[in-house]
């Protein structure tokens, strides 16, 4: 844009001389409902993974049966500290990826892309070790045939 002596600047509200508005001048922004806060945001879901409630559920089976008439209430419940379940959900969260990490390992030098149960046996029982890794896998058998029955032994 050139100007002219004696010609005035023009300002971002005002027209030049009746002329309409180009381009360059900037529309006022009106907000929209989700930034002005309006709407409720939707919550996201965390990406955390937590074991809470599978502790609590094992905690409740490790627990011996108390007698009815030493307690008043008949059912004792057992709790656990909100520091306490962090350490375990760390320690859970630990062992779960050493042995996924280990079991990929093994389906890699066997040059296979999926994990099979058997790759996951031998990871259990490189990472854990004695009566831990015997109980585990198991456990970890039990399982197995109890989600697919019909699968024969390796």
């Amino acid at each position: 844009m050139v100007f002219v002596k004696g010609q005035k600047k023009a300002t971002k509200g005002s027209t030049q001389s009746g002329e309409e508005k180009t381009a360059s001048t900037t529309p006022k922004v009106t907000k929209t409902p989700t930034e002005g806060g309006d709407k409720k945001r939707k919550k996201r879901k965390s990406d955390y993974t937590s074991f809470s409630t599978y502790i609590h559920k094992l905690l409740k089976q490790i627990t011996p049966p108390t007698n009815a008439k030493s307690n008043e209430k008949g059912d004792r419940k057992f709790t656990i500290s909100s520091k306490a379940m962090s350490v375990m959900n760390s320690f859970v969260h630990d062992i779960f990826d050493r042995i996924a990490t280990e079991a990929s390992g093994l389906a890699k030098k066997k040059k296979r892309q999926t994990l099979h149960s058997r790759d996951i046996q031998v990871a259990v029982r490189i990472i854990l070790t004695g009566e831990l890794a015997k109980h585990a896998i198991l456990q970890g058998m039990t399982a197995v045939n109890k989600y697919n029955p019909t699968e024969t032994k390796n």
